[in-house]
């Protein structure tokens, strides 16, 4: 039987707040999906762009419109 080797460096605490901030943004996209507005802008209703989308798949709003 092989020996057991554990890994050296320990992983990295969690950081609850963004977990919750992505699990958040994620029931917000399902949500847009469920009801047809998934991949338009929250601000304009213009459409999300498909490179954008495909980066980050939670982007409410179309590049015009992301926060600063």
């Amino acid at each position: 039987m092989d020996p057991v080797i554990s890994d050296p460096t320990p992983d990295p605490p969690l950081d609850l707040d963004a977990v919750t901030a992505d699990l958040v943004a994620v029931e917000a996209a399902l949500e847009r999906l469920d009801d047809g507005t998934y991949g338009r802008c929250l601000a304009c209703d213009a459409p999300i762009d498909d490179d954008a989308l495909a980066a980050s798949p939670t982007q409410p709003t179309c590049t015009a419109h992301l926060p600063v």
